[in-house]
Order: C-alpha cells, then sequence, then structure tokens
C-alpha cells in the first residue's frame, strides 16, 4: 500500500508498534546473558548447562527466522506475527513458574522463535509505509532491534539481582504481552499476493546450474597461443 490517503494517520500508529515489537523480541531473547550465573545457582545446575539458556534461545531463533519469513511473506502475515509472538508469550510463561530446569529451556527456546519477527516487521514497513518513509523506518528497525539486545543486559542483571531470576523473567513475560496486544490492535493484513513456495531457492538454484552447463566454452586447444619471436641465424 502506497500512498494512500489515510496512510499518514495509520503511519503514526504502525511505526511505533513495529519499532516496540522489534525492541521486544530482541530484549527477550537476550534475557538468558546475564541470568547465566543465577541461573546456575536457582537450579543447582552446572554453568555449562545454564548456558543453553541463551544457546536454546539462539537457536530456535535461528530455524524460526526463515520459516516466519516464508509464511509471513504470503496473505497470512498478521496472523503469523500474532501466533509466533503468543509462541513467545507462552515460552515466558514458562519462564516464570517454579517448573524444573528443562521447562525453563523450553520457554526460552519459545522466545527465541520472535527472532524471527525482526524480518516481518520490514516487510510490514515496507508494504504499508509511504514509499519515503518506509526506507528509514526499515532502517530504525535494524537499530532498535539491536538497541533491544544490549537494553536487555542492564535490566535483567538488576531484576535478578533484586528479585532474583524469576523476576527478571517476569519483566520479559509483561513486555512481551504488551506486545502482543500492540500487534493485535495495529498490524494490518498484508496486501493480496502469490503464496509463496518452498520451490522457489530450488528453482534458482536449478536455473543457475542450469546456465552454468550452457554456457559456451573454449577448450584449452582453441586458446589463441603467444606470438613467438622468430630466430634469426647471424
Amino acid at each position: 500500500m502506497k500512498a494512500f490517503p489515510g496512510a499518514r494517520s495509520e503511519a503514526r500508529l504502525l511505526v511505533p508498534a513495529l519499532m516496540f515489537i522489534a525492541l521486544v523480541v530482541a530484549a527477550v531473547a537476550s534475557l538468558g546473558t546475564p541470568l547465566i550465573t543465577s541461573v546456575a545457582t536457582s537450579f543447582h545446575v552446572s554453568l555449562g548447562s545454564a548456558q543453553w539458556t541463551l544457546t536454546a534461545a539462539l537457536l530456535s531463533g535461528a530455524v524460526a527466522t526463515p520459516v516466519l519469513g516464508w509464511l509471513g511473506a504470503g496473505p497470512h502475515r498478521r496472523a503469523t506475527i500474532l501466533a509466533t509472538l503468543a509462541v513467545v508469550v507462552a515460552g515466558s510463561v514458562l519462564t516464570v513458574l517454579p517448573l524444573p530446569f528443562a521447562w525453563l529451556l523450553v520457554g526460552r527456546a519459545a522466545q527465541g522463535v520472535g527472532l524471527g519477527l525482526t524480518a516481518l516487521m520490514m516487510g510490514v514497513a515496507r508494504d504499508h509505509l509511504p514509499e519515503e518513509r518506509s526506507a528509514s523506518v526499515i532502517a530504525l528497525i535494524s537499530v532498535v532491534s539491536i538497541i533491544g539486545a544490549g537494553v536487555g543486559y542492564p535490566l535483567a542483571a538488576l531484576l535478578a539481582e533484586l528479585g532474583g531470576v524469576r523476576a527478571a523473567y517476569g519483566l520479559g513475560l509483561v513486555v512481551t504481552a504488551a506486545a502482543l496486544l500492540t500487534a493485535w490492535r495495529s498490524m494490518p493484513e498484508a496486501p493480496k499476493a502469490a503464496p509463496p513456495t518452498w520451490n522457489c531457492s530450488r528453482r534458482l538454484a536449478c536455473s543457475a546450474s542450469a546456465s552454468a552447463a550452457s554456457r559456451p566454452r573454449c577448450p584449452v586447444s582453441s586458446w589463441p597461443s603467444p606470438p613467438r619471436a622468430r630466430y634469426r641465424a647471424p
């Protein structure tokens, strides 16, 4: 949608929502780093095991990002965003409840799924903001996601010192629930487009290989030889 009459009023609500969601998912995913020592002490596990509270979030984010990008490229982008945030909220609940350490890892993996939403926020900005503004908003989303990762460190450490690990993860539950409510109220439907297919990358790879195979090649024997100086007897 480009330059609709109501685009400016819509952008006033949409841009802060995009920034807030990108900030929240980045901050929540980074909560594991400053809490590793506190998790090891609270759950009576080794530091190596406690480090999985960060690794699980990063791994699930790496897996979820291409999947969410594929789902969000079609007409179900709004539903994908809401469902993903619901998974993040459910994971935040698991991190707050007094459950065994394994459930904490499950909750952290669910929180890491939210890392895939950054690309979807950029897609929403591209499709629903005026063309002259979408590029700057996409750049701001990238910056905000980095800021969110940095903001999560001191806040989590402070809350863990004051109220323990559950208090730090409780902050994650509050902000992810707020992000879900924000997305439900402000995320527009995706514009009508052809549904994506998993065969796209395969077709690109096949066309690239076919192009390379059909490219004419000169045999070595047909290459021109360098000029040789003729020897004349004195």
